[in-house]
């Protein structure tokens, strides 16, 4: 539990749970509005009716927020929590809604009452929960001693008293239940990325194996045969067949270097380019393509390696996150001393903050692979206005 500071973002199911709770929330705010609204309204003759009224649109507003936020953006915290401050403001400034006690009659219950418990959940799942919890106890208190006050309805200390502890119990159940379900939802994706970089390491360690594998059957395939024959070759026969097998063998470790040497051939970017076109034209061909500066520019083969697959990549999810009709536009631009790729739709767009961490399409296909050949990747994005990934690679 995030105790003194808000629960972390880059989490895709909680994310997820934070935005279906949202909308469940505002759900139940609509229809439980009806009832404020209608002991509000009725209650306006005993009230500073302008004051009052403004209240009350205030309250309006706060609630068509809460579907908004909940509904058409990605952080339904900031509308749950403008919400919570509006009961808070409505819970203290009661006194002056009430010009005239006197007038009020007997059993008297003030209207802001029904907004107190609804808008306990909404602070608990949108605060930090030292704050959530501080609203929890701290206004049902609040309440109890405005409802024994004469603008409250002068109430006896007991029924205040049950009304206080009836708001506090409600809210705080189902507040438990939601804040219990969003633990769970962080522990989901805490597991999931904690299997996603053991994948990684298992992948990296696999191919060192490989790789050592293959060069000790070279070695004992080749060379210690050689050997073996050398240290027993006692006449002039098996000198010749000592001497045939270690040729043998020095041929082989050089096709062996050859091939790990041609992997690190360079390319000009004119033939990269012209990779790519074939590659995207063949994959996506809805996918348009530009590009300029295509030059002899040399290019490492592994560097050359890396731009592709991020270039794919990032294709792939434009294609599968930026929503249907997006239209994904690459530009490849070479220069005196690199070269530039930019993937940009026009789609639905992200927060790159907000990516989760256990989505390896763009921390690891995209952002370490292209970094760790000296290249650099800069994303440009935002909910609405579509994205950018810009791909940079030079060679000084």
């Amino acid at each position: 539990m995030y105790i003194f500071r808000s629960r972390p973002t880059k989490s895709f199911a909680v994310n997820r749970i934070v935005k279906l709770i949202a909308r469940v929330l505002s759900i139940g705010l609509v229809i439980s509005s009806a009832e404020i609204y209608l002991y509000g309204f009725a209650q306006l003759p005993l009230l500073n009716a302008p004051l009052a009224t403004a209240f009350l649109f205030l309250h309006m507003a706060s609630l068509a927020w809460i579907i908004f936020g909940a509904w058409f953006t990605e952080r339904p915290a900031y509308s749950q929590r403008g919400y919570t401050i509006v009961s808070v403001l409505l819970v203290f400034t009661w006194q002056f809604q009430v010009p005239d006690p006197s007038i009020l009659p007997e059993g008297y219950h003030p209207w802001v009452w029904w907004v107190i418990g609804t808008a306990g959940i909404a602070a608990a799942v949108s605060l930090p929960l030292v704050w959530g919890l501080s609203y929890l106890i701290g206004i049902p208190v609040v309440w109890f001693f405005v409802h024994i006050s004469p603008a409250g309805g002068s109430a006896e200390a007991f029924g205040a008293f049950k009304d206080s502890m009836y708001t506090a119990l409600f809210s705080s159940s189902f507040s438990l239940l939601l804040l219990l379900l969003i633990d769970q939802a962080e522990k989901t994706d805490e597991a999931a990325q904690a299997a996603a970089e053991a994948e990684a390491e298992r992948a990296r360690i696999d191919a060192i194996e490989q790789e050592r594998s293959r060069v000790d059957s070279l070695v004992h395939d080749k060379v210690l045969t050689t050997l073996l024959i050398t240290a027993k070759a006692n006449d002039p026969q098996r000198t010749a067949e000592a001497k045939a097998l270690a040729d043998a063998a020095i041929q082989a470790l050089e096709d062996d270097a050859f091939t790990r040497d041609s992997a690190k051939t360079d390319i000009t970017s004119f033939s990269l380019f012209g990779a790519f076109l074939e590659t995207v034209k063949n994959d996506y061909p809805d996918v348009t393509i530009r590009e300029t500066g295509a030059s002899d520019l040399q290019i490492p083969n592994r560097v050359a390696a890396a731009l592709s697959e991020a270039t794919i990549q990032a294709i792939t999810n434009s294609k599968q996150h930026a929503g249907p009709g997006a239209e994904c536009v690459v530009r490849m631009k070479g220069g005196a001393n690199g070269i530039k790729i930019v993937i940009k739709d026009d789609g639905k767009g992200f927060r790159p903050s907000r990516v989760p961490k256990n989505r390896l399409g763009l921390r690891l296909s995209i952002i370490n692979r292209v970094e760790s050949v000296g290249g650099t990747v800069k994303i440009d994005a935002a909910p609405g206005r579509g994205s950018a990934i810009i791909l940079e690679w030079n060679n000084a």
